[in-house]
């Protein structure tokens, strides 16, 4: 009896897996399986059925044909089983549910991918690129906002908020993002800051010890009162920058400089209260400079980018060594603030300082109310 043969019935039996190989792994048309018939196959002593009746016969004879229906071939992507009408959802499902696990092997055959292929890595989520590219834009405009009056914080603040960051973790955040504005600060300033390193160098400390004391007051408030002080100081910060124009001419028909402990004692309270939240505090350092330093605009300009950055460095590293930072929105945060603080000279010489001026203050006292409506935003 010749092998793959069965003479009690009449007719071949499905050769064997090794036997058949894979010449006869064909796809079949849906309206091929519907014309075969059974009958060809039986009719058929030769073996010369066509594989799509030979298909038909697996799927309608006996528990061995219907067991043997449901197994795999050795080249991918090819069953011996007829298709089958199944709905496109479940196809669908069943489609995800093999790649994730990793096991569309007749897929990836198709299509070329190798194993650790970037379609079968984790790709990030669209809600993360979006927004680091918002905390980047809202940095750019916070370095611009900064260089022209000193209010990056009513700004870079409020984008972090938006962005779901809590209150505590926000404020964190925004100071220690805040350092990469001043290098930007200081490459724009360089002409102003000539001459002046002995100052500098004296007065930087004072302000390093406020902001490390404006750090460790940040630190050890708990997020309840931090939430109800921000209204205040974000109000305080924006009728401040409303008023400088007035205080700056007023400063400035003055024409002498005041002496005595006006600047140390100013200066450790400013840069304690720019530790602890900042929002104004650019532009009530520019007043205390302007009145006890150099009545010059674009000198204490200068000089008050330095005390800020020199207290921000100090208070920002203590709270990376000892505070809540999230990396995820400080990064991109600061690498916008540089861009910002580089471009803003050249940017703010073109735009007139009171309509940012007016639309900042507005922003800040609009965020204020909220704030002081709603303390869990």
């Amino acid at each position: 009896m010749t092998r793959g043969t069965d003479t009690s019935r009449g007719r071949r039996r499905r050769p064997s897996r090794a036997a058949r190989g894979t010449s006869h792994l064909v796809p079949v048309r849906p309206t091929a399986v519907r014309r075969a018939g059974v009958d060809d196959v039986r009719g058929d002593p030769d073996g010369q059925a066509d594989d799509t009746a030979r298909t038909v016969r697996a799927r309608c004879h006996g528990s061995r044909a219907r067991a043997e229906r449901g197994r795999g071939s050795a080249s991918r992507g090819w069953r011996w089983r007829a298709p089958r009408p199944v709905p496109w959802r479940r196809a669908a499902r069943q489609v995800a549910r093999r790649v994730r696990r990793g096991t569309a092997v007749g897929v990836r055959a198709r299509i070329g991918h190798r194993s650790g292929s970037r379609t079968e890595r984790e790709l990030p989520e669209v809600d993360a690129v979006v927004e680091a590219g918002l905390l980047v834009a809202a940095g750019v405009l916070a370095g611009l906002v900064g260089t022209a009056g000193g209010i990056t914080s009513l700004v870079s603040y409020p984008a972090l908020l938006a962005v779901g960051v809590p209150a505590l973790a926000a404020n964190v955040a925004n100071i220690v993002a805040g350092v990469a504005c001043w290098p930007g600060a200081a490459l724009a300033s360089r002409p102003e800051l000539a001459g002046r390193g002995p100052w500098l160098r004296r007065w930087t400390p004072v302000a390093a010890a406020g902001g490390v004391t404006g750090a460790a007051l940040l630190l050890s408030t708990s997020p309840g009162v931090f939430a109800r002080v921000v209204p205040f100081l974000v109000a305080a910060g924006s009728f401040t920058l409303l008023a400088q124009p007035r205080l700056s001419a007023r400063l400035r028909q003055r024409g002498a400089r005041t002496g005595g402990p006006a600047l140390p004692v100013g200066l450790v309270a400013v840069s304690l209260y720019n530790g602890y939240f900042g929002a104004g505090a650019g532009v009530i350092t520019l007043a205390l400079v302007l009145v006890t330093v150099d009545g010059d605009l674009p000198r204490a300009n200068a000089l008050k980018n330095m005390l800020i950055g020199a207290g921000a460095v100090v208070s920002a590293t203590a709270l990376v060594w000892f505070g809540p930072v999230d990396w995820a929105v400080v990064v991109p945060l600061a690498v916008g603030m540089f861009s910002g603080a580089v471009l803003g000279p050249r940017v703010t010489r073109r735009l007139p300082p009171a309509v940012l001026r007016w639309a900042v203050a507005l922003l800040g006292l609009g965020l204020a109310v909220e704030l002081l409506v709603r303390p869990a935003a």
